[in-house]
């Protein structure tokens, strides 16, 4: 069942009404520090996280908003924060560059 744009509205409207508030956090994942890998199309990054001394992981990351706005440059080796995502570990979004 898919609602029209303003059934849609009515919906909203009626859950802010009632106090219930349902979109997600941005923040629900967890910051980790890690490693420019590779650049991949579509300004997506493949970043190595070192999980404990001898484990590594590769996490396909996007650049977060504020990078994006900046036009922060993302280069092969860079290190940098990354945020990764709740519903999948194997995906997240940089957060921060280090100099």
């Amino acid at each position: 069942m898919s609602l029209g744009f303003k059934q849609l509205l009515d919906f909203k409207s009626l859950v802010f009404k009632k106090g219930l508030i349902v979109n997600m956090a941005k923040d629900d994942g967890f910051t980790l520090e890690g490693k420019v890998v590779e650049c991949l199309k579509g300004s997506k990054f493949r970043v190595q996280v070192n999980l404990n001394a001898d484990k590594t992981a590769e996490v396909i990351c996007t650049l977060g908003g504020k990078i994006r706005m900046n036009n922060i440059r993302i280069i092969p080796g860079d290190k940098v924060d990354i945020v990764e995502s709740s519903a999948d570990v194997s995906k997240g979004r940089i957060v921060w560059r280090y100099r």
